[in-house]
């Protein structure tokens, strides 16, 4: 396995981001959608451990008890799955497009991993910007989009929503909002509003990021969102268990990472350390990525 530590952690954008003003139209849906608050103060910070885990991480998604991640080297993607076999605790190669090698270097095979689904079922967006969908841990792959995209957010229930890769009109650096209706069809609409960063909760509600960094939170089709709270983020994971983790906008430490949160229902608990990506997995485990590429799993002390 390649480990270009030496080569500079280009793969995040420096900012996550939704244009939200004058994007999302107010309706007469009540706002219970959104659980809003305007307390920016931590209410405590989380006791956590990050376990340095091998390699070297573009992008990394964790699903129903499975973890991918992919990285970059000299022009060509490889996708890695982590092993939980007995006493075997690496990355192991997955297969792209029914290809026998990783060495992906080949047109429309996927570059970034950004959200796993359900069981096996693993998303990634492919060098032509098309979803592609493995419903066998990565080894063969099927088109999920005929549109081109630009973020993915999927939960363990199939819930499928996405940021297409066109510019929001009036906006310099979002993306439209798109979601699935029929997976089985690829069969997609466009809802409202526009952003950089989407996921998606255990209830199929999205979360979206603005370029401002605000965090807003939609109803189950898309025609609301609501402001969450006050703090700005740059990338938001959340857990089969509900639990909603960030990427603040602060900076922390000297290589250019941001600080890590965890919502406590009333307010962000800060998280030691920091990162650029982050995602998380089914029973609420967080894993980040920093700067440097280098993949942390978080654990209680």
């Amino acid at each position: 396995m390649i480990n270009p530590k030496s080569i500079l952690y280009s793969g995040l954008p420096l900012a996550a981001s939704l244009f939200l003003g004058g994007c999302f139209m107010p309706t007469s849906e009540k706002a219970e959608t959104a659980t809003p608050s305007d307390k920016p103060a931590l209410a405590a910070s989380v006791s956590l451990t990050w376990n340095k885990l091998p390699g070297w991480a573009n992008s990394i998604a964790a699903g129903n008890g499975e973890l991918y991640m992919t990285e970059i080297f000299t022009n060509i993607l490889y996708i890695w799955g982590w092993n939980y076999g007995e006493g075997a605790y690496d990355w192991v190669s997955t297969n792209g497009t029914g290809s026998s090698t990783t060495e992906m270097d080949a047109p429309g095979i996927l570059r970034s991993c950004y959200g796993a689904g359900c069981g096996g079922t693993v998303y990634l967006i492919g060098t032509d910007q098309r979803l592609w969908r493995s419903d066998d841990d990565g080894s063969h792959w099927t088109l999920q989009s005929s549109f081109p995209v630009s973020e993915v957010g999927a939960n363990m229930n199939g819930a499928l929503w996405a940021l297409g890769s066109e510019i929001y009109p009036g906006t310099t650096s979002d993306h439209p909002i798109y979601r699935c209706v029929n997976p089985a069809t690829a069969q997609w609409v466009k809802t409202g509003g526009a952003g950089v960063r989407i996921e998606v909760d255990p209830t199929g509600l999205p979360y979206v990021i603005n370029s401002y960094g605000d965090i807003y939170k939609g109803n189950s089709d898309g025609t609301y969102f609501g402001h969450f709270t006050s703090k700005k983020a740059v990338d938001i994971g959340i857990g089969g268990n509900g639990s909603i983790w960030i990427i603040g906008a602060d900076h922390v430490g000297s290589d250019g990472d941001y600080g890590i949160y965890k919502w406590d229902g009333l307010n962000w608990q800060q998280a030691p350390s920091g990162a650029r990506r982050i995602t998380v997995g089914s029973s609420g485990t967080p894993f980040i990525v920093t700067t440097w590429g280098e993949i942390y799993q978080g654990s209680n002390p």
